[in-house]
């Protein structure tokens, strides 16, 4: 891996430039939009899901009956939230309870 020699590097070069509108913008549709369904799928238990029914006849793959992606989708879901909660908690404490109040209300 090569050196950077920071006397002839810019900062511009190493950290870019930040659109501070489209960051705020996929934030607040993320909160709004993404943190609430993944908040809705780890409220449904891995125990909810029905096991593959079997019996003698051949048949093609039931669509509806797809448990693996179910549970990674939740497994998914939960490491979503927790790190929400993880980033939230790096706030301070006013912001951390609006935060809260505003989209785990209904989690905790």
């Amino acid at each position: 891996m090569a050196d950077i020699d920071f006397k002839n590097v810019s900062m511009s070069e190493i950290f870019p430039e930040v659109d501070e509108k489209k960051a705020r913008q996929k934030v607040a549709s993320f909160l709004s939009r993404a943190l609430p369904r993944m908040i809705r799928i780890t409220s449904n238990s891995l125990t909810e899901l029905r096991s593959q029914r079997l019996n003698d006849m051949p048949k093609a793959s039931d669509s509806d009956n797809d448990s693996d992606r179910r549970i990674v989708q939740h497994l998914y879901a939960e490491q979503v939230v927790q790190q929400v909660k993880q980033a939230i908690s790096q706030c301070n404490q006013e912001s951390q309870n609006i935060l809260n109040m505003l989209y785990f209300k209904n989690y905790f």
